[in-house]
Parts: structure tokens; C-alpha cells; sequence
């Protein structure tokens, strides 16, 4: 949950004044696929259990490719460095 507690604590220390409904429904749709991804990871145990390990692979290859798309793999400030750009540009 990287992305999710550094874009908590940039908002705490600075706001999110300079970024755009587009640009904050990224930061929510980022910081919402890294929470399902947390509980698919917590679940996991129950699907090896139930000896069906394949649809947990499934699920977290699905969310950990989205977050990929939204964030480019990069480092969060780098995220967040776009996103005030694209903010600035798009206004």
C-alpha cells in the first residue's frame, strides 16, 4: 500500500488542492485497487486451503496489473508528481 499511505500523508502535510477531479479519481482508483489487493493477499490462505490457488493467482494478477497501469511502476512521489502536472495542465 505504498502508493495509498504516501498520497494519505501528502495530503495531510500539504492537501491536494492543485489536483484535479480527473487527476483525484486517479489517487481514489489507485488507492482503492491496492486495498483489494491487500485482501486478496489475506484470502490467499483460503483458496490454497480450498486447494483452489489458481483463482487467487488470477485475482491478484488482475489488480496488481491495474495498479501497474495507473501508476507505470514508478515511485510514488513520481506518481504524484504527474498527477499535479497533468492537474496543472488539464486546467
Amino acid at each position: 500500500m505504498k502508493y495509498t499511505k504516501y498520497f494519505g500523508r501528502v495530503n495531510k502535510d500539504r492537501g491536494l488542492q492543485r489536483v484535479s477531479h480527473i487527476q483525484m479519481a486517479r489517487i481514489m482508483n489507485i488507492a482503492y485497487l491496492e486495498g483489494r489487493l491487500r485482501g486478496i493477499k489475506e484470502t490467499a490462505e483460503i483458496f490454497r486451503r480450498d486447494k483452489n490457488i489458481r483463482k487467487s493467482e488470477v485475482l491478484t494478477y488482475q489488480v496488481a496489473r491495474r495498479i501497474t497501469e495507473l501508476t507505470g511502476n514508478r515511485e510514488p512521489r513520481a506518481v504524484m508528481e504527474e498527477i499535479c502536472y497533468l492537474s496543472e495542465r488539464d486546467q
